[in-house]
Formats: structure tokens, sequence, C-alpha cells
């Protein structure tokens, strides 16, 4: 892949994200610690985007 080809495919933060995503949770979001799987998407004015 060269450079040309990586910014076609990750063009800014959102789609690099959502790929490690489906890498890290290829089966749908777990907690690390207890690995249930019913987890929320934190909101809110103060939330990094991602988490």
């Amino acid at each position: 892949m060269n450079i040309d080809q990586l910014r076609k495919q990750f063009p800014d933060e959102e789609a690099c994200r959502l790929f490690f995503e489906s890498i890290l949770w290829n089966h749908g979001r777990s907690c690390p610690h207890c690995h249930c799987l019913k987890s929320y998407r934190i909101s809110g004015a103060s939330v990094r985007r991602g988490l």
C-alpha cells in the first residue's frame, strides 16, 4: 500500500478509529475487564471522540 492508497482508505481520524474498532471488537463492543457485551457510548460535552 502506498501513501495515496492509505489516505484514500483512511481520510480522517474517524475512519481510522472505526477500522481499529472493527479489529478490536469484531463481534461487537465488550468490556475489557468483565467481557460483558452490553455497553454504551459515552456522550457529553467533555467526551473525547472514540470513547
